[in-house]
């Protein structure tokens, strides 16, 4: 009904819904999909520029940035992105090199590309000050879309299982983690919580290796009691590994990103988690995927058109898969050329 729904508004040209949670179609099974950096809108003196997000987004509808995932998000039970930028239509901004936004409505690309969750803890959330924060919130919240913030975790809920999402960004002090890691350990606690997701927004831009503080971090969580850890801020893929027998992500790259026109790399990823809650057990992993995409289908240097498509090309598919390999372990050999791990647990 949900993917009816979608379409049909697509074809119509109507704004979309408020969210409701896609359902994978077997009940026994949760099945989560993550996907990296996402700016739903354009950098503030760009707005109206031609080729900036707003604009091509304002000639080729709202269901455009994620038409081309649209089959993964729609056929899973929760999708999350970062979202790094802000619904708003405040002017007034933060005095940094780059601030991204887009009008409040534009959070309906958000709904029509079954993205139900996301992560609001990262260095872009307060481009447009306060004013910015409440307004993203607002346009979040009239839509059903789910958000951690700093500080400020929450819990969905989908096919009865509760999931906590917390969020944390850059720069990982001490005191930062601890903090992520005393709502980690009270979510533990609490018998109705089921998975528990940790977004980073951490790592050095164009780094293509995960740092060491990544890696204590994510480590620190994950014996918390963090069920996943995925990472973005980097704006490229970064290296992935198994962990205690939970999967660490550590950065996901760019998706649909409207906060650069012409991008010097294409080349990302889309992680899908199937859960068997078939049994009154906490969830377990039995499925890990990894989709190779790219940005979008303009060549590497061109203006894009922020729609992710699947990557195709060989070539592209093994150095995607070359990235997330680095520093990886507790993953089998198999996987770096499938991307495809079926869990016996």
């Amino acid at each position: 009904m949900r993917r009816f729904v979608c379409w049909m508004l697509i074809v119509l040209g109507l704004s979309a819904p408020a969210a409701i949670f896609a359902e994978s179609p077997r009940p026994d099974r949760l099945v989560i999909t993550l996907a990296g950096d996402c700016t739903i809108g354009s950098e503030g003196k760009y707005v109206n520029s031609k080729n900036s997000f707003v604009q091509v987004v304002a000639e080729k509808g709202f269901a455009w940035p994620f038409s081309g995932v649209i089959d993964l998000f729609a056929n899973d039970d929760l999708t999350i992105v970062n979202l790094e930028g802000t619904f708003t239509n405040a002017t007034r901004a933060q005095n940094k090199r780059f601030t991204f936004r887009a009008p409040p409505e534009y959070a309906d690309v958000l709904t029509l590309g079954s993205v139900e969750a996301v992560n609001l803890a990262n260095n872009h959330s307060k481009d447009y000050l306060e004013r910015g924060v409440i307004d993203t919130k607002q346009a979040l919240d009239e839509r059903g879309i789910a958000y951690c913030y700093h500080y400020e975790p929450t819990v969905v809920e989908v096919k009865g299982r509760k999931i906590a999402l917390l969020g944390i960004s850059y720069p990982l002090r001490k005191s930062k983690v601890a903090a992520m890691c005393e709502q980690i350990v009270a979510f533990r606690a609490d018998p109705e919580i089921d998975l528990i997701i940790a977004n980073f927004h951490a790592g050095i831009e164009n780094t293509y290796k995960q740092r060491g503080d990544q890696i204590t971090a994510a480590h620190q969580v994950i014996d918390s009691g963090a069920d996943v850890v995925v990472g973005t801020h980097p704006h490229v893929l970064q290296g992935m590994e198994m962990y205690k027998g939970k999967p660490i992500f550590y950065s996901l790259g760019n998706f649909s990103f409207g906060g650069n026109s012409r991008p010097k790399d294409l080349e990302t990823a889309v992680v899908q988690l199937e859960y068997d809650i078939g049994g009154e057990e906490k969830p377990q992993l039995v499925r890990l995927q990894v989709f190779p995409y790219l940005v979008t289908e303009a060549p590497l240097g061109r203006v894009q058109d922020y729609r992710p498509i699947p990557a195709t090309d060989p070539a592209n598919i093994a150095s995607i898969f070359k990235r997330l390999s680095w520093g990886s372990s507790g993953l089998p050999e198999h996987f770096f050329q499938t991307g495809l791990w079926i869990i016996e647990n």
